[in-house]
């Protein structure tokens, strides 16, 4: 397993545990997380790998084990998808997602593109990831993303995630470097996000769902919320240029434990 600078072992059971038929590791499908090599095709293939080309996606359990990995464009995940990094508590033994520099359709950000999105993928093959997919976002059930960085620095039109989902879901163990982006999490889908659909398609709302023990830092906005029934805990948003969270076009959102730092709203 990997090793840190100082010597530290970032592996711990899960890592060597004997998993379900829905799990699968991105080592598995050719990422490196090496911070070099462009990982996005193989973790997209560890998505979308097993859960049926069309009508209702089957479950997955997809992992990152401890590295740096780098995307170049937006990841889907779809009904039913769990992404989960790392449970190691070790310095320098994270698992994150990099923005690649240069990384086309991040730069402007009246025109956002998120790094990681939702997608229901009901009666759609998953050859085009695109995230576009015409189904209402209230039908998209159990997914989670834990236990993982996201970075995505020096991109002025980057959003880490757009979460539009529904109820049995989460964000856990979530942090975002978002210095020179847009915004660090979109909870819930509002038309005021500037997001454009170049392919015709179109996102809904979606409501439901818990994010907890989640910290922001830079970026425009830290966590911008829309939609419905929204549970919020134990957030973090410093070093904004405009707002640590901005509350637009939602109801049934409750929030404890909410700390905004260095920020002018």
């Amino acid at each position: 397993g990997k090793t840190t600078a100082g010597g530290n072992v970032c592996e711990t059971w899960y890592d060597t545990t004997t998993h379900g038929h829905s799990f699968r590791s991105v080592h598995d499908f050719g990422a490196k997380g090496d911070g070099i090599t462009d990982d996005t095709r193989a973790i997209q293939q560890a998505i979308a790998a097993r859960v049926g080309s069309t009508e209702q996606k089957q479950p997955s359990l997809v992992y990152l084990p401890s590295g740096r990995y780098l995307v170049s464009d937006t990841l889907v995940m779809y009904y039913h998808s769990h992404l989960v990094g790392s449970l190691s508590a070790v310095p320098g033994c994270r698992s994150t997602l990099v923005l690649a520099r240069g990384a086309a359709g991040f730069s402007d950000s009246a025109a956002p593109k998120p790094m990681l999105v939702t997608d229901n993928g009901f009666n759609r093959n998953t050859s085009s990831p695109w995230w576009e997919d015409n189904v209402d976002k209230n039908m998209l059930f159990y997914a989670q993303v834990h236990h993982l960085d996201l970075d995505t620095s020096g991109h002025s039109g980057a959003v880490g995630i757009l979460w539009a989902v529904a109820q049995q879901t989460s964000l856990r163990d979530i942090h975002v470097e978002a210095t020179g982006s847009l915004a660090g999490l979109d909870i819930g889908y509002s038309g005021s996000f500037g997001y454009k659909f170049p392919h015709g398609g179109h996102q809904s709302c979606g409501g439901g769902g818990t994010v907890n023990n989640v910290t922001v830092v830079a970026g425009q906005y830290g966590v911008r919320v829309s939609a419905s029934q929204w549970y919020l805990d134990q957030v973090r948003a410093s070093g904004q240029t405009k707002a640590g969270m901005l509350v637009d076009q939602a109801w049934a959102v409750v929030m404890l434990d909410i700390r905004v730092s260095d920020a002018p709203v």
